[in-house]
């Protein structure tokens, strides 16, 4: 249930295209720029023309911009393949929402030949450049197994991630933050993981590792994106947010109503006797 709970949760955001875009414009704000401006309310001649001569010129936003105007059809006649060259002249210079798009055309084949290992390829680099919609297919690649092997542990980590900057995107974090009144919280016995991941403590031959993660309950006392935030052992994130995550998710995970609507820290430690 948890992956369709986040999926859920996920999907519900009618603002993902809106957040997606402006999210290639780093330190600038939703219609600042007249091509963004003008591609947000329709006017898609206006937002190629002030568009194309920038990416011409190398501008990774403008060629973002300038896919999506042919890939949509908007303003222009639908073109793929220009599409996903406007789209890989903009990932090649690291562009999160482009290395996205590029994924979605290369798992669907449009503009180039169906690829779903250079799908995910593109979408793990947007994932790790911190795009939501990234990370999120960046769990159902690992999750459904497309162009990756199946790891229900990497599509837990991932999912949370996404399910995280969802969560920022609704405002939770600043409720959480003007309602949290505990830095660090212990968790309820019930929500408490009872084993630790041994299989890949011992395969790093750690007999102990320590850090905190944190997580958000919202109002309906739903778990929101766990995430690590300090690890002695970091090549234990993906193990230790899915032991985590599968435990505050459970439902024998249950919090007090009055705890609700807030973000938690949890320091914890995690050991292997031999």
């Amino acid at each position: 249930m948890w992956a369709e709970e986040v999926t859920s949760v996920f999907r519900k955001a009618a603002l993902w295209a809106v957040l997606a875009l402006a999210s290639a414009l780093p330190g600038l704000a939703i219609g600042q720029d007249d091509a963004i401006a003008a591609y947000q309310r329709g006017d898609d001649s206006l937002a190629r023309s002030l568009a194309e001569p920038r990416a011409l010129g190398g501008d990774h936003t403008a060629q973002t911009l300038l896919g999506l105007l042919y890939w949509r059809g908007r303003g222009v006649a639908r073109d793929d393949r220009l599409a996903f060259e406007w789209m890989s002249k903009a990932a090649a210079q690291s562009n999160a929402e482009a290395l996205t798009h590029l994924g979605r055309m290369l798992e669907e084949g449009e503009g180039a030949p169906k690829d779903e290992a250079k799908a995910y390829d593109a979408y793990l680099r947007a994932a790790e450049l911190g795009h939501a919609d990234a990370q999120f297919r960046v769990g159902q690649a690992y999750h459904y197994g497309r162009g990756v092997r199946r790891d229900g542990i990497r599509a837990r980590y991932w999912y949370e991630r996404a399910d995280r900057a969802q969560w920022n995107a609704e405002g939770g974090d600043r409720v959480a933050q003007q309602a949290s009144l505990e830095p660090k919280a212990k968790l309820p016995d019930a929500c408490v993981p009872r084993r630790p991941p041994i299989a890949t403590m011992n395969r790093l031959g750690a007999t102990r590792a320590s850090g905190t993660l944190t997580f958000a309950l919202d109002r309906q006392g739903r778990v929101r994106g766990v995430v690590e935030q300090t690890l002695s052992e970091p090549e234990l994130r993906f193990d230790v947010v899915a032991y985590f995550s599968e435990s505050l998710r459970s439902q024998d995970c249950v919090w007090d109503e009055r705890l609700r609507g807030r973000w938690y820290v949890v320091p914890f430690t995690l050991e292997v006797t031999r």
